[in-house]
């Protein structure tokens, strides 16, 4: 663990965008016919059948039964996990909480699937003291929402109350939040739970569920792709593509240099800094055309990437291919006079 988290900090010390999820126990759980137990499997992991338990019992295998369920693919759980190592990722900044599990029909299952968050905050914040409960709410709630709203933008009225946001919430007693479900029996629910509402409705109360409220909504994640050009700049006589990105128009950055403006940029901060004067570009933008329109049907992604200029203008930019794309408003902000006609927009200082 010490060594991955290592090389996840590195990895972020340069730049890239890179983090981690884990879950609050200390032995991990896949079916017996996956490519994990695959030949080597004993060396890979420092375990033995025996230290292998079928989900949903209490057996713990042999060579025999090994092979037996393997043919049956069978769930089973390896005690492979040191519990320190679970303490090391908690405590690091960038390790979120997940359950990796759904809780299918059957036991045959990981107790991740019914326990994971309540014994993220009974066991490792109540009990053992690893992160305090402010700093687990966040990998639990909003750290996932945040990592994910990019693509999924339903996410960004997710883990965080707030006025705007959906009502979706949890209320937990502190004192006795903690999980239930074993690997016998991965389906017993998490007690310390009281209500839960789902866009403002009540779902669980008193930890009964009422069947007959059924809120909520399927989160589909949302790639913009390129269509067709969404109009044209003009700027001291020359051309360049408008693209259309959700709501906002967007053009290639780098039309900039075009005119004066010099982009540098901050590969760890993924950030460019714009200045009058020169014509320099570095970075993913380097070898941009902003005369071309890009391919239709590309890619129009978030990277995390932004851009920032004289007094104060700041703005996110859109990825497409080795190109960034800043919208109109951020011209506006450099101080640029922006006359937009509908499909022509005229540039000038």
């Amino acid at each position: 663990m010490k060594r991955a988290l290592q090389l996840i900090e590195e990895a972020r010390a340069e730049g890239l965008d890179v983090t981690a999820c884990t879950y609050a126990y200390d032995f991990w759980g896949t079916y017996l016919n996956s490519a994990r137990f695959d030949k080597g499997w004993q060396e890979r992991f420092r375990i033995d059948y025996d230290d292998l338990q079928i989900a949903g019992t209490s057996e713990r295998l042999t060579a025999e039964t090994f092979a037996k369920y393997r043919a049956e693919g069978k769930l089973a759980v390896a005690y492979a996990i040191p519990p320190e190592s679970v303490i090391e990722a908690f405590k690091s900044p960038f390790v979120m909480i997940g359950s990796d599990a759904i809780l299918e029909p059957g036991n045959n299952n990981h107790p991740r699937a019914s326990g994971n968050f309540a014994r993220a905050i009974g066991m490792y914040v109540r009990e053992l003291e690893v992160v305090p409960l402010i700093d687990m709410i966040d990998k639990l709630s909003t750290m996932p929402a945040k990592r994910l709203e990019k693509q999924a933008p339903a996410l960004r009225k997710k883990g965080r109350i707030a006025k705007g946001m959906d009502a979706d919430i949890v209320v937990f007693d502190f004192a006795t939040i903690i999980d239930q479900a074993t690997v016998e029996r991965p389906d017993l629910p998490s007690k310390g739970i009281e209500y839960v509402l789902v866009e403002g409705r009540v779902v669980l109360e008193n930890g009964v569920v009422n069947k007959k409220v059924r809120p909520g909504h399927g989160i589909r994640s949302e790639f913009v792709r390129v269509s067709e050009q969404a109009g044209t700049l003009v700027w001291d006589g020359a051309e360049y593509p408008l693209v259309a990105f959700r709501d906002e128009r967007v053009v290639d950055l780098t039309v900039l240099a075009r005119h004066g403006y010099s982009l540098a940029w901050d590969g760890v901060a993924r950030r460019y800094t714009v200045t009058a004067g020169g014509s320099a570009v570095d970075g993913p933008a380097a070898e941009s055309a902003p005369e071309a329109m890009p391919e239709k049907g590309a890619l129009m992604l978030e990277r995390g990437y932004r851009a920032s200029g004289p007094g104060g203008a700041e703005t996110e930019l859109v990825s497409i291919g080795g190109r960034v794309f800043a919208p109109l408003a951020f011209l506006a902000d450099l101080g640029l006079r922006v006359s937009d006609e509908g499909d022509v927009v005229t540039v000038e200082r």
